[in-house]
């Protein structure tokens, strides 16, 4: 009985053999490598806009499930929970911004303590009455510094609607393009002793410490209150994200199907140029399972192979993303950064696993195909 060694003695591929060989192996390879760059790309762009979008934010916001305001009683019990973080009241307000009966959109008005105002604009408002826009809403509205306009929302006791008057105090450019349409900030006037929001700002803003303080959160509050990261204002920017990222996996397993029929069609070219040496290993006693054993050891070669070179793929769309003009955001649209691949060992494990599934099970078919060819075929192929 021959062993593998033996067999790759016999079997000696010649010049076209391993240029099939090389186009079999670097073809599932790609397959693979656009899955797991398409993996990573979700994730980097996830990362990249939960670390891009919290320029003026607070890291944590706290609301109450009944809508029940907040006052200044309230934040003892927060400061408590995280010494080092500032905490606390904000507004969120919805309304609608018009100018001169000319025009109005809908926008969202953040009322900031000024001192808040101050560490993430650098800039001192004079009164609650002046605002920060972005430039998307001063496009829009056909709006400048210095200009006046009229804001609809909640009046000061927080139970009906007013007019206001504003005047454009700034005007600065947002991380997204939906904050830069919507997104006014203003300062939260001393006189409101309830608020909607309480704000936790966090000196240390990574992610990870944002998610362990939001843990701790929530082991102190009760059912009332609710704790959300800054990035729950985008949650189903995000949850879109994950639902296409599964979706898009699925179905670029097209191309490593694709990719596996040239791995097939590899298997028949080397046994139609080693058919003489396949018929004599018969004639020499190898049996039909140590045949097929061979068949599927060299379908994990190829496997293999492919997985070193998917890396290797992997590793220049990285490059590619990070340092061509070509791959950058749409500046109109985004204020990120540079958007990287981000993946973890589980997904390459996964995408690897997978394709290897789904080669053994197309390929066994195939070499079941080729080995149903009878002695007496493979003699008649012999001698013609």
């Amino acid at each position: 009985m021959l062993s593998f060694s033996s067999l790759r003695k016999v079997f000696k591929p010649n010049k076209n053999s391993k240029r099939f060989f090389l186009w079999a192996v670097l073809g599932l390879a790609f397959s693979q490598a656009v899955i797991i760059s398409t993996l990573g790309l979700m994730n980097g762009f996830e990362k990249s806009m939960k670390q891009s979008i919290n320029k003026y934010l607070p890291e944590i916001n706290i609301t109450h499930r009944f809508d029940m305001p907040f006052s200044g009683d309230d934040l003892p019990f927060f400061k408590n929970i995280s010494p080092s973080s500032r905490v606390f009241l904000f507004n969120k307000l919805d309304g609608f911004l018009l100018k001169s009966n000319e025009s109005s959109t809908a926008i969202r008005n953040f009322e900031m303590p000024a001192k808040e105002i101050l560490l993430k604009f650098n800039i001192t408002l004079d009164n609650e009455n002046e605002i920060i826009i972005g430039d998307g809403l001063a496009k829009k509205l056909q709006l400048s510094i210095g200009d006046n306009v009229t804001f609809l929302s909640q009046a000061n006791d927080q139970k009906s609607l007013g007019f206001v008057r504003k005047n454009v105090k700034k005007i600065i450019s947002f991380p997204l393009y939906e904050q830069s349409q919507r997104y006014v900030f203003s300062m939260r006037s001393e006189e409101k002793k309830f608020s909607n929001q309480i704000g936790i700002a966090l000196l240390d803003s990574s992610y990870d410490e944002i998610l362990s303080l939001l843990s701790e959160i929530e082991t102190h509050i009760d059912f009332n209150f609710k704790a959300t990261p800054f990035w729950s204002e985008f949650r189903f920017l995000l949850e879109a994200v994950e639902v296409e990222k599964k979706s898009i996996s699925i179905i670029l397993q097209i191309i490593v199907i694709v990719a596996i029929f040239n791995v097939v069609a590899f298997l028949v070219y080397f046994k139609e140029i080693n058919a003489r040496k396949v018929f004599l290993l018969s004639a020499l006693g190898m049996s039909r399972r140590r045949r097929i054993s061979a068949w599927r050891r060299l379908v994990l070669i190829v496997w293999l192979f492919a997985c070193v070179f998917s890396l290797l793929f992997v590793y220049f769309f990285d490059l590619c993303l990070k340092y061509l003009p070509l791959f950058e955001l749409p500046s109109k649209i985004y204020y990120l950064k540079r958007l990287s691949l981000e993946w973890g060992i589980s997904d390459i494990l996964i995408v690897f696993f997978v394709s290897l599934v789904v080669l053994l099970a197309i390929t066994a078919f195939f070499i079941s195909k080729i080995e149903q060819s009878s002695i007496l075929k493979n003699l008649r192929e012999e001698f013609n």
